[in-house]
C-alpha cells in the first residue's frame, strides 16, 4: 500500500503533563495547535483494504475515513514524506496494525549523530528521501560508461565488462 500526501491541517490538542494528565492554566485545560498530515492510500488489494478497515475499528469506534472520491485516508501526527510505503504488521496481541517503515531515515539520522562531520549530508539525504519517496541506497553507485555498460574495477585498474582492448566491428 502506498501513501501520498493529500494535505496538512492544524488541530487543537490538549497539552498533557508527564503523567498524561491535562495541564491546567487559568482553570482550563491548556491547548495548542498541532500540525496533522492527511495521506491518501493507493495501490492496495481488496484484502489489504479490508484488513486496514478492521484495524481502524478494533476498539469499537470506527476511525476509518474516506476522501471525497471514496479514497481511503491515513492520518499522521508527523510528516513521513510526500510518498511513502504503508506496511501491515502483526502486534504482540495478534491484531493487525499499519505503519510507515521509517527505518532508512532513522538509520541515516542515527549515523548523523554518530558521525557529526557527515551530519549535513546525511540529513540532506533524509530530506530528499522524504520529499521524493525514494529510499536512499548507502551502497556506492556503480560507475557506467557512456553506453551504460558498468565499469568493473579490479586492483586499481579499470576494466570494462566485455572489453577486449580492440574496437569491435559491426558484423
Amino acid at each position: 500500500m502506498k501513501l501520498t500526501l493529500a494535505k496538512s491541517y492544524p488541530k487543537v490538542t490538549t497539552v498533557l503533563d508527564s503523567n498524561g494528565l491535562p495541564v491546567i492554566e487559568n482553570g482550563r485545560p491548556k491547548t495548542i495547535l498541532k500540525k496533522k498530515f492527511l495521506y491518501a492510500i493507493t495501490n492496495y488489494t481488496p484484502e489489504e483494504l479490508a484488513a486496514y478497515k478492521r484495524s481502524k475499528q478494533a476498539d469499537g469506534v470506527d476511525y476509518f475515513r474516506e476522501g471525497p472520491g471514496g479514497q481511503p485516508l491515513y492520518h499522521s501526527n508527523t510528516f513521513m514524506g510526500n510518498v511513502c510505503q504503508l506496511d501491515m504488521y502483526t502486534k504482540a496481541d495478534g491484531t493487525v496494525g499499519f505503519g510507515v517503515d521509517d527505518t532508512a531515515a532513522d538509520a541515516l539520522l542515527a549515523m548523523s549523530e554518530q558521525f557529526p562531520t557527515m551530519a549535513p549530508q546525511l540529513q540532506a539525504q533524509v530530506v530528499a528521501m522524504r520529499l521524493t519517496g525514494n529510499r536512499i541506497s548507502l551502497e556506492p553507485a556503480a560507475e557506467e560508461q557512456e553506453n551504460g555498460t558498468p565499469v568493473a574495477k579490479t586492483a586499481g585498474e579499470e576494466v570494462t565488462a566485455g572489453a577486449t582492448g580492440e574496437e569491435e566491428e559491426d558484423l
